[in-house]
């Protein structure tokens, strides 16, 4: 091409930002961190949740295995920026949430509600 972007390319960056940011977001609500916390927070918290969802603590369980898989992986998300599967599932069963709410369904009301929520 000649360097221009497209409409659609332009909307694949708008749904690829607006899910890395879901994804953080749902990392910091699964370790129970705030935005601003530091890396030793973070590893608090991180430690705190594999206590309470290792699946050795939790034998009767059969979600503690999935659980402490997305711990896991919302603390390798918020230290190093690597994607998790895990995650992405969870926020896919997020983003299905049943209900006439234009905001729960997504698309570019969701990206707008964000977008005022985090600047204004």
């Amino acid at each position: 091409m000649n360097g221009r972007r497209t409409k659609l390319d332009e909307f694949d960056y708008q749904r690829e930002t607006t899910r890395e940011i879901q994804q953080e977001s749902i990392a910091r609500r699964v370790l129970g961190v705030a935005e601003d916390a530091s890396p030793d927070q973070i590893r608090r918290a991180w430690r705190r949740a594999c206590l309470r969802t290792h699946p050795d603590r939790n034998p009767g369980n059969a979600e503690a295995r999935k659980k402490f898989r997305i711990v896991n992986g919302a603390y390798r998300l918020l230290t190093t920026g690597s994607p998790c599967d895990e995650l992405m599932s969870v926020a896919d069963d997020a983003a299905k949430v049943s209900g006439d709410d234009e905001a729960k369904r997504g698309g570019a009301w969701r990206f707008f509600l964000w977008w005022r929520e985090t600047f204004f």
